[in-house]
């Protein structure tokens, strides 16, 4: 599941735009979306922070959030991490940009749907998405 802090068009507009990521999902993969990352957004890169632990990366992504250092994406935190930090406004709607790009949550199974959308935190009719 991927959660933005910034806004998609704020971040495209960046040299650099930084990742949080736990060695969980495959970084192979997430080198290979980088790399389609970068090369449709002539001049910008992707920066990983790569923490082995998930402990530990939990520790380090409260204290980057809380000294305003946040990275602009972080990679997966699942449904724990989204309600960890779920009540201080934090995540990016992704719900505009998913509609802009075509993308729909029916291709998505309903325990990810309900989670990518916060069901509780935000109600059953919400359609703020936090994750994908």
């Amino acid at each position: 599941m991927f959660h933005a802090l910034h806004p998609v068009s704020h971040l495209v507009k960046r040299s650099t735009i930084g990742v949080f990521c736990t060695f969980r999902g495959g970084f192979v993969d997430k080198c290979e979306l980088a790399a389609a990352f970068e090369e449709a957004n002539d001049g910008s890169s992707l920066s990983f922070l790569r923490i082995p632990d998930t402990d530990e990366a939990q520790r380090r992504l409260g204290v980057l959030i809380a000294a305003g250092e946040a990275p602009e994406i972080v990679l997966p935190t699942g449904v724990f991490g989204i309600n960890l930090y779920i009540d201080e406004g934090i995540w990016l709607d992704l719900a505009p940009q998913m509609a802009e790009a075509g993308v729909s949550l029916d291709l998505y199974e309903e325990a990810a749907v309900r989670a990518a959308r916060a069901t509780n935190y935000f109600g059953e009719d919400s359609d703020f998405v936090v994750g994908l």
